[in-house]
């Protein structure tokens, strides 16, 4: 029995590979190349994973050629081509596979492609933005979720609409799972951590993750903020002369940034550091890096939530106007930590928590409301209910 994974990244899926791999044979599809290479590293086995590149599939040399005609047709057909493209890829999967079952970590890549067998999504993130919420879920068979509020909050967003009896399934917080056995990091850990990047390891860790789309361009502060590299080297000054850290974890989508010479400059303080962001997709490296931070500063990505159910101290940046609360999957009130609204504002709320943490129970409540069965890794629970929708 086959089922096809569409993968963006390896970060939600790979475990349940390892899970389900007994019971199915499992076909990935990426994207990405690196994204293919790294599969294999993890040990997913050659002939299991397939890279198909989106960008005008139908050639492969020579390369200039392929690249003016995906620009032709994306300037013509916008988001038409890749649907074309991603549905010739399907039927082809169909001939060959017969797949019973397909999964995303994504959304709008296959929310208007027929897959013939039933598609469902896990996302790939429990953020503040508009992911559960996005009207292209309304396509999928199946919308796995990580808890009750999420599914409550589908349901009254969408109020006129008649869900299907096992289309909204619970299953929890997938993002959690490598946390739910071992939250804190030993003393030991994360001195070799911080003495990895070449951070003096008595300092406390700030750590500084941003998403790509929060503000204005591919922006990381505010646009009240000013400059933002001036900002970010004058947020790393002020952490150096009260003897904090600060590793910078831009988004896989901000290219432009974490190769930029500003950042360059920046990271060569001796208090400052770059995550080894991968350009393009997500990566699991980060895990081990979250929980050696003790503040982390980001503004609506998922890191954020993740961060709360480590019990980290959290410091929010208000997106900037264009930003829809009314439509986010998170409500605007559910942030249990500091928002600020101007750089004086960053830098008075780091300073209160190196007094004192104010937020350790609305953190405690915050995961009690938003996750599912919190303290139990997910993914049995969405290996056994794949299975169930195999069997029917």
């Amino acid at each position: 029995m086959n089922i096809i994974f569409i993968a963006d990244s390896a970060t939600m899926l790979l475990e349940l590979d390892r899970l389900l791999k007994k019971n199915v044979n499992i076909i990935w599809i990426v994207f990405h190349e690196s994204l293919y290479k790294e599969l294999l590293t993890y040990g997913v086995e050659r002939n299991r994973v397939i890279f198909f590149d989106l960008r005008f599939p139908f050639i492969s040399k020579p390369l200039f050629l392929k690249r003016i005609l995906n620009k032709i047709f994306h300037y013509l057909f916008k988001e038409s081509s890749l649907d074309y493209y991603i549905q010739s890829l399907i039927n082809r999967l169909n001939k060959e596979y017969k797949p019973k079952f397909y999964l995303t970590d994504t959304s709008k890549l296959l929310s208007k492609i027929d897959t013939k067998s039933p598609k469902a999504t896990i996302l790939h993130s429990v953020t503040y933005k508009n992911f559960y919420l996005n009207s292209s879920n309304l396509n999928y068979d199946i919308l796995f979720l990580p808890g009750n509020y999420h599914k409550n909050r589908i349901k009254e967003y969408y109020s006129k609409i008649c869900f299907k009896k096992q289309q909204l399934q619970v299953v929890g917080n997938l993002k959690l799972s490598p946390f739910v056995d071992n939250r804190k990091l030993d003393n030991k850990s994360k001195r070799e951590i911080l003495e990895n990047y070449g951070l003096n390891p008595n300092w406390p860790l700030v750590l500084y993750a941003p998403t790509y789309d929060a503000f204005k361009g591919q922006n990381f502060f505010p646009e009240e903020f000013g400059g933002q590299y001036e900002k970010l080297n004058e947020y790393a000054e002020f952490l150096e002369k009260n003897k904090l850290n600060i590793i910078i974890k831009f988004h896989h989508y901000m290219a432009c940034n974490f190769e930029s010479k500003e950042i360059k400059g920046i990271i060569k303080r001796k208090n400052a550091r770059l995550f080894k962001t991968k350009k393009n997709y997500d990566t699991i490296d980060g895990d081990s890096l979250l929980m050696a931070s003790d503040i982390v500063v980001g503004d609506t990505s998922g890191i954020l939530t993740t961060a709360i159910y480590l019990d980290k101290k959290i410091i929010f940046l208000e997106p900037d106007k264009f930003f829809n609360w009314s439509s986010a999957d998170i409500e605007k009130h559910l942030r249990p930590g500091y928002v600020c609204n101007t750089f004086d504002d960053l830098l008075n709320a780091t300073s209160y928590y190196m007094k004192k943490d104010e937020f350790i129970e609305k953190r405690n409540t915050f995961s009690d409301n938003v996750f599912f069965n919190k303290e139990v890794n997910s993914y049995p629970l969405l290996k056994n209910l794949i299975i169930e929708n195999l069997q029917k």
